[in-house]
């Protein structure tokens, strides 16, 4: 006897792509100047595997405000700078995937395609400035005096340095009419120094190899 055996032709399956079951997450002080890390979260299949070598994950940054978000880094680290102090961060992780169906044995043919799906970390808001100390001040950064001024004889300055952070311990020469005053920065990177009432005034800030220096009047 001889069975016959139909056999039906199948669609072609489409690509599995994982599921995110555990959710991006970004590691780090959340401060200007400080660098935060972004991590993948968890990908896992229908039957409980996870997503490894075949998986590729790109992250981007977005910086909102008043509900409108622009993005402002695709690396997987960023350091917020001073634009970003008061602002929500939001950090988008794609994972990316080229994975082929099932045998179309009808067709002769086998759907392949780049299967994407993205996933949000939990937003931060920057709401302080990174801290540093004066000896640590290096490369790419610089230094720079901020907000320098004098009223009652009193001058008033903020030391950082070009990455946002505020530079504790610098050393702070402020001189007018012939005298020299000095002092240090404090642990919010302030300045307040007595000096003469009058005329010009230079002030020159140093940390380490790195100085800034301004003029005031």
């Amino acid at each position: 006897m001889v069975v016959l055996v139909a056999c039906a032709a199948a669609a072609p399956a489409r690509a599995e792509m994982p599921q995110n079951t555990s959710a991006p997450a970004i590691g780090g002080r959340v401060a200007v100047g400080d660098v935060l890390l972004g991590h993948n979260g968890t990908w896992l299949y229908a039957d409980g595997s996870s997503c490894r070598w075949e998986c590729t994950f790109s992250f981007r940054w977005e910086r909102c405000a008043s509900g409108a978000c622009r993005t402002v880094s695709w690396n997987r680290g960023y350091r917020p700078r001073l634009a970003d102090l008061g602002r929500e961060l939001r950090l988008a992780v794609t994972a990316t995937k080229y994975d082929c169906g099932e045998w179309n044995y009808a067709a002769g043919t086998q759907e392949c395609a780049w299967v994407t799906r993205r996933a949000y970390a939990p937003p931060v808001v920057v709401r302080t400035r990174g801290r540093v100390a004066a000896a640590a001040v290096a490369w790419p950064a610089r230094l720079k005096v901020e907000r320098a001024a004098v009223r009652r004889g009193v001058l008033r300055a903020t030391v950082a340095d070009t990455l946002g952070r505020l530079v504790v311990g610098a050393r702070v020469t402020v001189s007018a009419r012939g005298r020299a005053v000095r002092a240090r920065s404090r642990a919010d990177g302030s300045v307040v120094v007595r000096v003469p009432a009058n005329g010009p005034r230079v002030v020159v800030a140093r940390a380490g190899t790195k100085a800034a220096r301004v003029r005031i009047r």
